[in-house]
């Protein structure tokens, strides 16, 4: 008996915890307070018309017991004759530019429909990510609804706009009937282009070539020399065949060099705690925004330059391993993904830039190494001293510090702790660049009037 009771008592607890928590979810069909009030009201017109023995009273008690069947009727026709229509002037937009959003509810039917709720997505107040919320409804006879508005997302990604659920009522309020609409449109808010100056040497390359997804192991480079083994050579590149005949170990020595080869690894990962008061709570999007910008300036500068390759590896849920890769040609290969990389999500597994590197199995000898990064902190700086480079391979560091985002209080605090990494990694020899002097700076960009 004691084992019976205390089940019931933690079946209870749970279940006003999720009453509190709103994790109780009612069903579709739900009688409303009004219909708990009906039935005090139907015993007091029970016994009134007893208590007169009046026509007029045996009318009211029949109005007052059919009252349930008028109102389930009144829903039902509720429920056929309300149509819902949704449009969204762009699939695709960058961010800042207005896209407009239309919400019509038309009641096709000749009776009022005062009390309809619908549960819309659409984006915050501060424009950083979509919100659902309930919005009240009226409909006339004949009549319709329509909620428009201009939507312009402070940060790119993609957005999900829609309407996930419409509650109708009956005119007494007596029950309540949600429908699952889950009607929703996709927006894609796509960064900026910014374009930095060629340097001098460089030539366009107006050849198409067809993106390829980065395999493991792949090896396209022709072979320029064969030459006897140094020890930092990689035993991957020794010509046995050769080495046999010789009695020497003979290598292969390929076309790679800095001019040819260019990996640029997307720090995406999340990054900053808000639950720290020191961080605004859109401090990851915000600095996730810059790392992407930054990172489409170096790879459209590198395609530019001409004569290489921009292999383009960055965080990413959608693709293999939380992670995706692409080899690039030409600027229409940036093109044919630029939805998909603009749009990444952030990561919010505690990955490192080195997770990204690590997906190289190849030894990418004289290539240049770029990792863009959303700050400094002690995982970034541990990750990239510990890197072990291709033999005369060149790494390049970029960072985008979100200064705007820290409480001023807290903000001479953590500029003295990046000074401080800068140091650290400048004692390896690695120098960081900051993508706000270098890449994002009025001075030196454009934004890409083609796109």
């Amino acid at each position: 008996m004691g084992n019976f009771l205390s089940k019931c008592g933690v079946f209870f607890k749970t279940l006003i915890r999720k009453i509190k928590n709103r994790e109780f979810v009612q069903p579709a069909f739900f009688p409303q307070r009004n219909f708990w009030l009906y039935l005090l009201l139907i015993l007091f017109a029970l016994i009134f018309t007893q208590a007169l023995l009046s026509p007029v009273s045996g009318v009211i008690f029949l109005f007052v017991l059919f009252l349930p069947i008028l109102s389930l009727i009144y829903l039902l026709i509720e429920v056929l004759c309300v149509k819902l229509y949704l449009n969204i002037s762009a699939q695709e937009a960058e961010k800042h530019s207005p896209v407009d959003f239309s919400l019509t509810l038309s009641n096709e039917s000749p009776l009022p429909f005062p009390f309809v709720e619908a549960v819309i997505t659409v984006p915050s107040d501060d424009a950083v990510r979509c919100v659902s919320q309930k919005t009240k409804l009226s409909l006339i006879p004949f009549g319709s609804y329509v909620i428009e508005k201009t939507l312009a997302f402070v940060y790119r990604g993609g957005y999900e706009i829609g309407v996930s659920e419409l509650c109708f009522y009956d005119f007494f309020r007596l029950f309540r009937y949600r429908v699952k609409m889950d009607l929703f449109r996709e927006l894609f808010v796509l960064p900026r282009r910014l374009r930095l100056p060629v340097e001098s040497g460089g030539e366009n390359r107006e050849e198409e070539t067809e993106t390829v997804v980065l395999q493991k192991g792949q090896d396209n480079t022709e072979v320029s020399d064969i030459r006897t083994y140094q020890p930092d050579d990689s035993l991957r590149s020794v010509h046995w065949k050769l080495s046999g005949k010789t009695q020497d170990l003979m290598v292969r020595q390929y076309a790679r060099n800095a001019d040819r080869q260019v990996f640029l690894f997307v720090d995406t990962a999340l990054r900053y705690d808000t639950e720290n008061s020191d961080y605004l709570p859109d401090i990851n999007e915000y600095a996730v925004d810059g790392v992407v910008e930054g990172a489409v300036a170096l790879a459209l500068k590198a395609l530019r330059q001409g004569g290489q390759t921009v292999t383009l590896v960055w965080f990413d849920s959608r693709g293999i391993d939380d992670r995706c890769a692409f080899r690039l040609g030409t600027e229409a290969d940036l093109d044919a993904i630029y939805r998909l990389f603009g749009t990444a999500p952030i990561t919010k597994t505690p990955y490192t830039i080195a997770d990204l590197s690590n997906l190289l199995e190849d030894n990418f000898d004289g290539s240049t190494f770029v990792f863009v990064s959303g700050g400094l902190n002690d995982r970034l700086v541990t990750s990239l001293t510990a890197l072990e480079l291709p033999n005369g391979a060149r790494q390049e560091v970029y960072t985008f510090e979100p200064y705007e985002q820290i409480a001023e209080s807290a903000r001479p605090a953590y500029l003295d702790a990046v000074d401080a990494h800068r140091e650290e990694l400048l004692r390896y020899g690695i120098t960081v660049h900051d993508l706000r002097e270098t890449v994002l700076s009025r001075e030196e960009v454009t934004v890409d009037e083609e796109v």
